[in-house]
């Protein structure tokens, strides 16, 4: 078997496991807009929620951002979040996002 039959062997089972990360992501974003006081079921997990911020996938980017967004609601996530070290990551994705995508995320905020 060549290296080319293995990466589409693959392709279907990354796929897949895109699909469920769309969609545990959404979930996530659901529960935590709709059961205010739940953030803190995601403290300890900032270092995974900020390392989806570094994926090529946009949807995947966005709904982590949104998630973040959501739970940063709390103090206690707040806290969490910075001894998880992980705001340069933050900023970063701050600075790529362009403006009009950083407005539709105010409507977390109120």
């Amino acid at each position: 078997m060549s290296n080319g039959d293995a990466t589409t062997e693959m392709q279907p089972d990354h796929e897949v496991r895109m699909k469920h990360s769309h969609m545990s992501l959404g979930a996530l974003k659901h529960c935590m807009q709709h059961n205010p006081g739940n953030e803190n079921t995601c403290c300890g997990y900032f270092k995974l929620l900020f390392a989806l911020l570094k994926m090529k996938d946009e949807e995947i980017q966005h709904l982590a951002l949104e998630v973040l967004v959501l739970v940063t609601r709390n103090q206690d996530c707040v806290n969490s979040i910075a001894e998880a070290k992980v705001m340069g990551c933050l900023l970063v994705m701050l600075m790529l996002l362009p403006s009009s995508d950083l407005q539709s995320y105010r409507c977390y905020t109120r």
